[in-house]
């Protein structure tokens, strides 16, 4: 997932996974804003049994999966929430500092 900000890392917790996380230095003197995107998920939203404490943990896993996929499975972030959500390739993908780069929709 596209995080806009100065510096961009992967920060996968295990194999096969893809978390983004970026920040900027403190002068904030950079062409970039560091923003991210917060999404409400209810209980109900999530599948598997009601009563497993790791429900939201194993969700969690399931989502960075599914992003590592999309990604080609070499850390390559997809850019631009909206255009993802749309489903839609992005021709001019922004300039960003994801150093394992950003690959449109296929």
């Amino acid at each position: 997932m596209y995080v806009p900000g100065r510096y961009h890392r992967p920060c996968a917790t295990d194999y096969n996974e893809i978390v983004v996380n970026g920040w900027s230095p403190s002068k904030r003197n950079n062409p970039f804003a560091n923003s991210g995107t917060v999404v409400q998920i209810n209980l109900e939203d999530v599948p598997g049994k009601p009563d497993d404490p790791f429900r939201m943990l194993n969700f969690q896993h399931d989502i960075e999966k599914a992003a590592y996929a999309a990604g080609g499975g070499k850390l390559v972030a997809r850019p631009t929430h909206g255009r993802f959500l749309r489903g839609r390739t992005s021709a001019n993908l922004p300039v960003n500092s994801y150093l394992p780069g950003t690959k449109s929709m296929s």
